[in-house]
C-alpha cells in the first residue's frame, strides 16, 4: 500500500483571518477560526489537485504574529532581569540582616521587627549571607 502524502500547514494570523500556507503546491487559502483551518486547507488541495478531501494527511504549524513574539521576548528578558534583581534585593537584605545582628548586637527577632520581616526570614536571610547562597 502506497503511503499517503503529507501537506504541511503553515498557519499564521493576520487581523480577522488565519492565512494558511501549503509550500508544497504553491497554494493559500484562509479561515476565520483555527478550528476551520483543515476543512478550508483540504478543501483547497482537493480542489488543486482533483482528489478527495481523505485521500491526504495534514501537518499543521501555527505561528505567532512577529510583533507578538517580539514582545513576548521583551518580557521574558524583563522577567530575567526582574529575578536577577530580586536575587541582588535578597542578597542586600541578608547583608543588612547581618551587620544588624553582628555589628549591632540585634536578635533574629528584633532584627525582624525592625525590618518588618519575620524572624524565620530574617534566620534564612542570615543563612544566606553567610552562606553566600540563595535562598
Amino acid at each position: 500500500m502506497k503511503p499517503r502524502k503529507t501537506y504541511r500547514l503553515v498557519v499564521e494570523r493576520e487581523p480577522g483571518w488565519w492565512i494558511v500556507q501549503i509550500p508544497e503546491l504553491d497554494l493559500t487559502t484562509q479561515a476565520r477560526r483555527l478550528g476551520d483551518v483543515e476543512k478550508n486547507a483540504r478543501e483547497a488541495i482537493a480542489a488543486l489537485l482533483d482528489v478527495g478531501t481523505s485521500t491526504f494527511d495534514l501537518k499543521q504549524e501555527v505561528r505567532a504574529p512577529v510583533g507578538v513574539l517580539q514582545e513576548l521576548d521583551e518580557a521574558r528578558a524583563l522577567m530575567d532581569r526582574a529575578a536577577t534583581l530580586r536575587e541582588e534585593s535578597a542578597d542586600r537584605i541578608g547583608q543588612a540582616v547581618d551587620k544588624l545582628i553582628k555589628d549591632f548586637g540585634l536578635t533574629m527577632r528584633e532584627a525582624g521587627k525592625l525590618l518588618d520581616l519575620s524572624h524565620q526570614r530574617i534566620a534564612q536571610l542570615v543563612e544566606r549571607a553567610r552562606r553566600g547562597t540563595r535562598v
